[in-house]
């Protein structure tokens, strides 16, 4: 992205016409979310959402989600910290991947162009975003027990959904 537009200055409008090519707002901004992404097994809504009061502590605290349990901490790795704390020193909204949107961050519409793109020129069969939840969720699941996998991907076990059942039937006489 940083060469299209190095290209673009020295281009024909640029040169002959006068005309200043748009500089890209954030260049880095895929790669910043797919790092975030690949390493910290959100989903990509989440990492969308993401504010900086959520970052402390060397830990994402995922404030909102799909289900209740969606809601947890999750430590990130030296990149992701080196990632945003990168953008911190360029970014001035509470918005931890900001965009000139109306909800002032960053959502599926705007980085689809960019992934499409990038897919193009790394010749690599177009993915899903949510498919860097999955690998790094089939990774820390060679190494670590399933309840602290489910903790950290934000999901509901069987055992845990049976002890709501159980729960739910004494406090409230259902079923």
């Amino acid at each position: 992205m940083i060469s299209a537009h190095e290209r673009a200055c020295k281009g024909i409008r640029a040169t002959q016409r006068g005309l200043e090519p748009i500089k890209p707002r954030d260049p880095y901004l895929l790669h910043h979310l797919a790092v975030v992404l690949a390493d910290c097994a959100l989903r990509p809504e989440e990492a969308y959402r993401l504010r900086w009061s959520e970052y402390r502590d060397g830990s994402l605290y995922v404030a909102h989600g799909k289900t209740a349990n969606a809601r947890r901490v999750i430590p990130v790795t030296e990149r992701v910290k080196a990632v945003l704390d990168m953008r911190t020193r360029s970014e001035t909204s509470e918005w931890v991947f900001a965009a000139p949107t109306k909800s002032g961050h960053v959502e599926q519409s705007t980085v689809k162009k960019q992934h499409a793109k990038a897919c193009k020129a790394a010749k690599v069969v177009p993915f899903v975003l949510y498919t860097f939840r999955h690998t790094r969720l089939t990774r820390w699941a060679e190494v670590m027990d399933p309840y602290t996998l489910a903790h950290l991907a934000g999901i509901q076990t069987s055992v845990q959904r049976g002890a709501m059942c159980i729960r739910g039937k004494k406090r409230y006489g259902k079923r």
